[in-house]
């Protein structure tokens, strides 16, 4: 069964490296461990890129006003958006730094489709989870996608 291929190895033991030296692999219990820290830091670059959505439209309304007033109030408002689009940007790019320093590749943001570097009779693959999927409970191979999924 496909399972016992994938569950293998103790859930205590560290992601091994498979034969390209710095990819790291998971089963699918390590996956489904990591699985709500990856969702935190999923939502944590969603909502960065939110906030740094709604901080430029700021940016461009106060930009329109300085250049029709003299106030000094509305160039320290600008620099003050300025400053949190900055690190609203650096907040998503922590995020995504960190799950790819684990080797997590986000396929998508929007719909959080992301795939884990996993190994199965000695060939790389993705374990495969989209938000609303309870668990890691899909792979496919490497040379494929989503739509070509399957079950553990």
């Amino acid at each position: 069964m496909l399972s016992e291929e994938f569950d293998r190895r103790d859930s205590n033991s560290t992601p091994r490296h498979q034969s390209m030296p710095d990819q790291v692999t998971y089963s699918v219990e390590e996956a489904n461990a990591l699985l709500p820290w990856v969702v935190e830091q999923l939502d944590a670059a969603t909502a960065a890129i939110a906030r740094s959505i709604q901080l430029r439209d700021e940016i461009k309304r106060l930009q329109g006003i300085s250049h029709s007033t003299e106030g000094g109030d509305v160039g320290r408002q600008l620099a003050d958006a300025s400053k949190s689009a900055k690190s609203e940007l650096e907040n998503y790019t922590d995020a995504m730094e960190l799950l790819s320093g684990k080797s997590i590749l986000v396929r998508d943001l929007v719909s959080q489709l992301i795939d884990f570097p996993g190994e199965l009779n000695g060939q790389h693959i993705w374990l495969c989870w989209i938000k609303g999927d309870p668990k890691v409970a899909h792979w496919h191979n490497t040379n494929t996608g989503f739509a070509s999924r399957q079950p553990i």
